[in-house]
């Protein structure tokens, strides 16, 4: 995680959802995170854990 409690997702397939259309709930549900043991970034050097993720949900599509 980033000093500001933030992690970034890569690798999913689906599209991107419109910030308008999302609401906060204060729902939380743990997560699958991973990060390089030390910041060292090399093969082999993940270490897997989990995280707490605040949910939102998704209200109708944005309109144009």
């Amino acid at each position: 995680m980033g000093e500001n409690g933030h992690v970034s997702y890569s690798g999913g397939l689906t599209p991107g959802i419109p910030v308008a259309t999302l609401e906060p709930t204060r729902q939380t549900l743990a997560g699958s995170v991973w990060f390089f043991h030390h910041d060292w970034h090399t093969a082999h050097n993940g270490v897997d854990t989990a995280a707490n993720f605040r949910v939102w949900r998704a209200t109708e599509t944005e309109q144009n």
